[in-house]
């Protein structure tokens, strides 16, 4: 998924393109979770209007961050997968 970022007079827009078809969408939160649990990461993003630098910035900042945690959080569940059950000591 990459967000497409468009301002215009203080005004901001989010869509989205996602990686399959190329196609722009409205953004949904719902949608952002589903891509980020199937392909584990956001592109950067693209910026379209009147972003200052450290709007720019601020919001590739929370991309990588984003990115971070959901790597962070894959790694950690590939972990706890690999052990065994919690609720295999528990006798029947």
């Amino acid at each position: 998924m990459k967000w497409i970022l468009r301002k215009e007079n203080d005004e901001c827009l989010i869509k989205v393109k996602k990686q399959e078809d190329g196609e722009e969408k409205d953004f949904s939160y719902i949608d952002m979770i589903k891509d980020l649990y199937e392909n584990k990461r956001i592109e950067p993003a693209e910026y379209d209007g009147d972003f200052s630098e450290k709007e720019k910035e601020s919001l590739d900042e929370l991309i990588k961050d984003i990115n971070i945690h959901i790597q962070s959080f894959f790694e950690s569940d590939e972990c706890i997968d690999a052990e065994e059950p919690l609720d295999s000591n528990i006798e029947s």
